[in-house]
């Protein structure tokens, strides 16, 4: 009896050191502290907190398709005086090929943009790169670091700011450069002044650019608002070539939509608004010499906006005796229709004209031009 109690005994006590080794066994660790990321709203919308920082980021951007079309009617002959212009490569190069042409294409965009934020005792600090890709080619298109009103980097400059819709181009026009650039604002002003440095410049008189990458450019820009109206006059000048010009943008209410009217003057061909043909490749035998449009623009439906817009644009030479190189008018009209919240469609269609001067002969060309875009932004 009492090897049998003993045997009980034994056993009851293993039982009970065998369970507390288990529960100690399956007793659970404490958690890490998991940090959520946090909504910034200091820089408006989109922007959150980088885990462990007080950096805010925002990513951004879109994918579009485009499907265009396009059909041109060309007419005339070059005078024999202006054969040079009409040799291959030349700003005719294009209706020299002609003499019409008719054509259905597509071609997509995609574009992704990283801006990163954050507070300093000098202002708002600012990373920002931007990559974009077209037919598949994807690469750095903007970089840049700001400071307070400091920005230096590769980035888009005042003057690709333009008027609403698809229609308004101007010629030759360049708007991304490597730039140091200061803006502030003032009451309701904004201005700022920048030095731009500048790729192939074209010089007078000369078939080909300026070699090099070391030209400097000094632009500035005033814009303000005032009410219902508002404005920006840039102006532009390209030491290498010693040419610049100036240029109007606006636009105001009126009625149920907004007007929008722009203009530009140009001295003569250079890195800003280059020599180019009206639709034709760029060359250093023509320039964008007076440039003016308007647009106008309302919202038909919550989800429906409707505009119309027209342009005209005057060419001359760069020879050492510069001449009228004839003119070009156009007119379109641009449909922007939001599906769903981050897809878009829009529609555009155009009629353009170029008139050759008595200089250059009796070529015209008539074109008809448009697209059916879809865009998924985010």
């Amino acid at each position: 009896m009492n090897i049998k109690s003993l045997l009980i005994g034994s056993a009851a006590a293993l039982v009970a050191v065998s369970g507390a080794r288990a529960a100690d066994a399956i007793i659970a660790a404490e958690p890490e502290p998991v940090e959520y990321v946090r909504v910034c709203d200091a820089f408006g919308v989109g922007y959150f907190y980088i885990p462990g920082t007080e950096t805010c980021l925002r990513i951004s951007g879109y994918v579009r398709v485009d499907n265009n079309f396009a059909d041109h009617d060309v007419t005339g002959a070059f005078n024999a005086t202006a054969t040079g212009l009409a040799r291959a490569g030349g700003p005719y190069a294009a209706i020299v090929r002609g003499p019409s042409s008719s054509r259905m294409w597509q071609t997509t965009r995609a574009r992704v943009n990283f801006s990163a934020k954050s507070d300093t005792e000098y202002g708002t600090l600012e990373g920002y790169i931007g990559m974009q890709g077209n037919d598949g080619a994807m690469g750095v298109d903007e970089v840049f670091l700001e400071l307070g009103g400091l920005r230096m980097g590769m980035f888009y400059h005042w003057l690709d700011s333009g008027l609403a819709g698809e229609t308004d181009s101007i010629a030759g026009l360049n708007t991304r450069f490597n730039s140091i650039r200061y803006q502030m604002s003032g009451g309701a002003f904004t201005y700022g002044v920048s030095l731009d440095q500048l790729g192939a410049s074209w010089a007078t008189n000369s078939a080909v650019a300026v070699a090099g990458t070391e030209g400097v450019g000094v632009s500035g820009n005033l814009g303000g608002t005032f009410g219902a109206v508002t404005a920006s006059l840039t102006g532009f000048y390209d030491t290498e070539v010693n040419e610049g010009g100036v240029r109007f943008l606006a636009s105001a209410q009126v009625g149920p939509g907004t007007l929008g009217v722009m203009a530009l003057y140009n001295t003569g061909p250079n890195a800003y608004v280059s020599a180019t043909g009206f639709g034709v490749s760029a060359t250093a035998f023509m320039y964008t010499e007076w440039y003016a449009g308007a647009d106008y623009t309302f919202q038909a439906t919550d989800k429906l906006k409707l505009g119309v817009a027209g342009q005209y644009t005057a060419f001359k030479t760069n020879e050492i005796v510069s001449r009228d190189a004839g003119d070009a008018w156009k007119v379109g009209a641009t449909a922007d229709y939001a599906i769903t919240t981050g897809l878009a469609l829009k529609a555009d269609v155009h009629y353009e004209s170029y008139d050759a001067s008595a200089y250059v002969g009796t070529v015209e060309r008539d074109s008809w031009t448009g697209k059916i875009r879809l865009q998924r932004s985010f």
